[in-house]
């Protein structure tokens, strides 16, 4: 080995000034003797050690550069490119003889004319985005003290380098805080924020590394690989190869989106030609074959395994068929256990009166899967597979008593806490594990939140309420409904206290701040009410699957409670104590402390849809199949109008938009028949009905039908309802009325309405959704033109008008109970109970309506008035009396009283002629949070009260 260094001074002591050498650089002698090595001590970046810049020489010498260079193309001189190009193209000696030969000279010799006309940074010296010109001059003092320190060695020059040295680095620091803020401040609820959510959380992807893809080629040969790519990293290098001169050309947009329409155009499946108008004509056979045909067969490149190239979108189907008979066998006998299949994943669950009871149940069906993996060839992994046990009994739980099973000859191991479809089950499934390792997954998320959210600086609160939700809270959400509703309220509990803390983040309140007014105050509602409003919804969705579902089947199973509730217990001990003493009794810490036996999802579910009015109602089931083959549909028999001629708005004068209306229905051709529908519910979520009016012109008479939309349900449901019961009313006329019947014009003033069934009946989610198609499908078929018409309601139109009258006749006369529910109407009503609940929760909030202009303030504006809103801020000085920073807890303005929230803002007389310049003589608390949020951080102000309160610092000792 040898030294490198050349004497050269490596350190400087910032408090002498003097110069030393600790640092020795070493090299290979071999190395030595076959590059060029230089050493090189740098300009200080702020450390007493100077930067050490090694350079080693390569045979073949290559730009050396920092970061990603790139061509300016804006200081590009473009003319001189052209000419620079044609000369090179110009110049060539002979032409090409192949495609990769002639694309490869292209592209070095448009290189090499960019390299002669267009700047290129090579993005040395880059600067970090936060650094500015205070940074540089801040850096350079601290340059020039080093330098004359280091020379001259005086205590001057020492001290001031000292100086220079502690002020560079606070600088750098002050900037370098101010634009985080800045940016933090300037987060909107989209990408930006996602990306510093994801820098922060340490989750961008590596780059991959750079790597040589081939050997040089002969003179005047393109790189060619010395022999066949046989590894999957040798195919993607040579893939990489053959794409790097077109990555490196810049991207024309408007060359590329004709280049797409053409492409688009030349590998259409369908015979619209791309066009998109009204419905695309229906597949012939050689278009339906050609199109199966250019079918891709996986999403991306990659190398075939198992006869199917790995990332291929058909692996998963082709799998679930082949396994789809593993469980044949399994199901036979009447003590068979039950069978749980997910992708590529088998459960068996046993139960009996002891744990031996169920291995033996278990074992011939382990047995039975062994005999199907070794009969199909499929490759096993047993060390994967694992056994649990489920008990009360306090001398098995808890691996206590450990079944001897095996699989494939291989013993199955115990896992305590298993995981399955991502939840974490223990013995006597309480979830403490599962809730324990979530808490841990939500306090690192919420650390990145905390870096975009200050008292002083920060997001906007609703982006930090959205952030919450969609990246910290939708850890909680998969499984709330089962695992969360089961939890002790102990154990639940953890899982609140993360919320909370994220609520503090989110509206700058601090510790003191009540757990329901904290909540309350961020927006959210508490945990157990979410896992409920879950519970509830799946619930709902889970009995309007079919009947034979196995998920329909477990929720229609009524086994006896066996456990009871030991929370409602205390509770009811509670109660009876309070009776007893002549108190009130005691309210519930949580709704469900009311049921007598422990929750679970049945039970939970079941109430809360029974508290929101569904109960007893019919359910309409659910849309599992959507529509019909694509070759089936109504072609260009029905027409969508959504826009009229001449916009309107809602607050144009109602001749206006009746003329604009009229103006538009001359376009349509003279129908046959005129259908006006409308929908009505109270509140737009209670209490629906539907009516229509059908116009006969040929008959000269008007046929007028209504219908209810059921006890529960939304405003556009409603007038789907009233579309279905008046396509419902054509479709069964009689034959010689429908037989007059050529063209069907249907308005509506459901705008909504229309875009949902413009989509197509293959994109219908909803039952009435595929029933609307069904009746247009048939009406079609018949040899019926349909044109659906959007109109603006309430424009004095009579046909509109009259189907409103009769959709308000429907939803006040017609037997609601009869309609059924279907699952969007009932988590409506499921979501606006839980909102009841969460409001009564929050009854303790000092001010519950929100101040108007809140989420108009600057981030310390949000939190401050947060502070106050919630009765605890630090500003005051009751609340700083009780944070320690105060003695005294009296005003020190008046003197007179204790000055907390209500004495600052509405009580002290000091501040009697600030306060009248906002809202008068004498306004209350409620006066002042009710007004406009600017005048409170202005009174704040205008009072000198912008700071923590604290005490003056006791005089100095004589």
């Amino acid at each position: 080995m040898t030294i490198l260094n050349d004497g050269g001074c490596t350190r400087q002591n910032p408090s002498t000034g003097g110069v030393s050498a600790p640092d020795v650089s070493l090299v290979s002698r071999d190395l030595l003797r076959s590059r060029d090595v230089t050493w090189v001590t740098q300009r200080g970046i702020g450390s007493d050690h100077l930067p050490i810049l090694v350079t080693l020489s390569s045979s073949v010498q290559r730009p050396r550069r920092e970061g990603r260079g790139r061509f300016s193309h804006r200081s590009a001189d473009w003319p001189k490119f052209r000419e620079e190009l044609d000369q090179l193209i110009n110049a060539w000696s002979a032409q090409p003889t192949s495609l990769n030969e002639a694309a490869s000279r292209l592209a070095a010799t448009i290189l090499r004319a960019a390299r002669a006309s267009i700047p290129f940074e090579d993005g040395r010296g880059r600067r970090p985005p936060f650094w500015n010109q205070v940074c540089q001059d801040a850096t350079d003092r601290r340059e020039e003290a080093r330098v004359a320190a280091s020379r001259s060695r005086s205590h001057a020059d020492v001290l001031r380098y000292q100086e220079e040295r502690a002020a560079a680095d606070k600088v750098v620091d002050n900037e370098k805080t101010a634009f985080f803020r800045q940016k933090a401040a300037e987060l909107k609820p989209d990408g930006d924020m996602w990306h510093l959510i994801r820098t922060m959380d340490g989750r961008r992807p590596p780059a991959k590394p750079a790597v040589a893809i081939s050997r040089p080629g002969t003179e005047g040969q393109p790189a060619q690989p010395t022999r066949p790519a046989v590894t999957d990293k040798e195919k993607a290098d040579l893939f990489c190869q053959a794409y790097a001169q077109v990555s490196r050309l810049p991207k024309d947009k408007t060359s590329d989106h004709s280049i797409k329409i053409e492409a688009r155009r030349a590998t259409s499946q369908t015979g619209c030609n791309g066009g998109r108008d009204a419905f695309c004509s229906p597949f012939s056979r050689r278009e339906l074959l050609l199109g199966i045909r250019k079918l891709r067969k996986g999403r991306s490149p990659g190398v075939d395994q198992e006869g199917l190239p790995q990332g291929s979108v058909l692996a998963p189907l082709l799998w679930l068929i082949y396994c789809n008979d593993i469980d044949d066998q399994l199901r036979a006998g009447d003590s068979s256990p039950t069978v749980s299949l997910f992708a590529d994943d088998v459960a068996l669950l046993a139960t009996g009166r002891s744990l031996q009871e169920c291995a033996d149940r278990l074992q011939p069906a382990l047995d039975e899967v062994s005999r199907w993996v070794k009969t199909w060839k499929v490759q096993p992994s047993p060390s994967k597979c694992v056994m649990t046990t489920f008990t009360l009994d306090p001398k098995e739980c808890g691996g206590k008593v450990k079944p001897q099973l095996s699989f494939c000859d291989h013993p199955l191991g115990y896992e305590e806490t298993p995981t399955f479809l991502g939840l974490k089950l223990d013995c006597q499934l309480t979830f403490a594990a599962h809730i324990a390792a979530l808490r841990e997954k939500m306090a690192k998320r919420r650390a990145c939140l905390s870096a975009i959210a200050g008292r002083s600086y920060g997001s906007h609160r609703s982006t930090l309420r959205i952030a919450y939700k969609s990246y910290v809270r939708s850890l909680f959400d998969y499984g709330a409904a089962i695992y969360f509703t089961h939890a002790g309220p102990a154990v639940r509990e953890r899982l609140e206290v993360e919320q909370r803390k994220c609520a503090r983040l989110i509206t700058g309140c601090i510790k003191l701040t009540d757990k329901e007014t904290l909540v309350a105050e961020a927006g959210l509602p508490p945990l157990s009410l979410r896992a409920k409003e879950l519970a509830a919804g799946e619930y709902a969705r889970i009995v309007r699957l079919p009947p034979g579902d196995p998920a329909r089947n477990l929720l229609d199973k009524t086994p006896p409670p066996r456990l009871r509730y030991r929370a409602h217990e205390a509770w009811r001990r509670a109660v009876t104590s309070a009776e007893e003493a002549g108190l009130p009794p005691p309210p519930p810490a949580d709704e469900d402390v009311t049921l007598s036996f422990k929750p679970c999802f049945r039970r939970v579910g079941r109430w809360i849809c029974d508290r929101a009015g569904l109960s007893d109602l019919p359910v309409e089931p659910l849309a599992l199949y959507q529509g019909a083959p694509p070759w089936h549909h109504c072609g260009d028999a029905v027409r969508f109008v959504l826009d009229l001629p001449q916009p309107t708005r809602r607050t144009d004068l109602p001749e206006r938009r009746k003329e604009a209306a009229l103006a538009a229905l001359a376009l349509v051709p003279d129908p046959d028949c005129t259908i006006w529908s409308d929908g009505s519910a109270k509140e737009g979520t209670i209490q629906g009905g539907g009516g229509a009016i059908l116009e006969l012109h040929r008959e000269g008479r008007t046929i007028e039908c209504v219908a209810p939309a059921g006890r529960v349900c939304s405003s556009m449901r409603a007038e789907l309802v009233a579309m279905t019961e008046a396509l419902t009313c054509l479709h069964e006329l009689p034959a010689p009325s429908k037989a007059l019947i050529k063209r069907v014009l249907l308005c509506t003033d459901s705008r909504s309405g229309l875009q949902l069934l413009s989509r197509g009946p293959n994109d219908q989610q909803s039952a009435i959704g595929q029933r609307v198609w069904g009746l247009i499908d048939a009406l079609t078929a018949a040899g019926k033109d349909i044109t659906l018409h959007w109109v603006p309601g309430h424009a004095d139109l009579a046909g509109n008008e009259a189907a409103d009258r009769l959709a308000n006749q429907a939803a006040a006369d017609c037997a609601q109970e009869e309609a059924p529910i279907d699952l969007s109407s009932a988590r409506t009503a499921i979501r606006r109970w839980t909102s009841e609940l969460a409001s009564a929760r929050a009854q303790r909030h000092p001010h519950r309506e929100p101040t108007p202009s809140h989420d108009e303030l600057d981030r310390w504006g949000q939190a401050t008035l947060s502070q106050l809103r919630t009765g605890y801020c630090p500003l005051v000085r009751a609340t700083a009396h009780r944070l320690g920073l105060v003695e005294d807890p009296t005003c020190r303005a008046c003197g007179e009283e204790e000055e907390d929230v209500e004495h600052l803002l509405a009580g002290c007389p000091a501040h009697v002629a600030a306060r009248a310049g906002f809202w008068g003589h004498c306004p209350t608390l409620a006066e002042v949070l009710s007004g406009p949020a600017q005048h409170i951080i202005s009174y704040l102000k205008r009072v000198g009260r912008v700071q923590v309160a604290t005490d003056p610092p006791p005089p100095a000792a004589p």
